[in-house]
């Protein structure tokens, strides 16, 4: 008895001492993905090429439909445009996707 569950718990430490390198390196991967994506779209903005820094969020919350910082970064976008009102749609899949998550819906007031 005790030396099964001696067994099981050396197994689950060593899968999860396996598994752990790689959820590591996809969450880095996906983090240094969507901060390139901001950086490419924040020149793109300060550059006033509005419609691609568009394309380049948009690419990015398809991407991760839960990056705080691609909505803020769109609704920016939007603003520049005079077209506050698009963002609308893209607050509310951010919201079915993250809805503990308070500071997006302030965006839609």
């Amino acid at each position: 008895m005790k030396s099964q569950r001696f067994v099981r718990a050396t197994l689950a430490w060593i899968i999860l001492a396996l598994a752990f390198p790689l959820v590591v390196k996809a969450q880095g991967r996906r983090g240094s993905e969507e901060s390139r994506l901001l950086r490419d779209a924040a020149a793109l903005e300060s550059r006033g090429d509005y419609e691609r820094a568009e394309m380049v969020l948009r690419r990015l919350l398809d991407i991760d439909p839960s990056s705080t910082g691609g909505v803020f970064a769109l609704e920016r976008v939007f603003r520049a445009q005079g077209k506050p009102e698009k963002i609308l749609p893209v607050v509310d899949v951010f919201i079915d996707t993250n809805s503990s998550a308070s500071g997006v819906r302030y965006v839609k007031l």
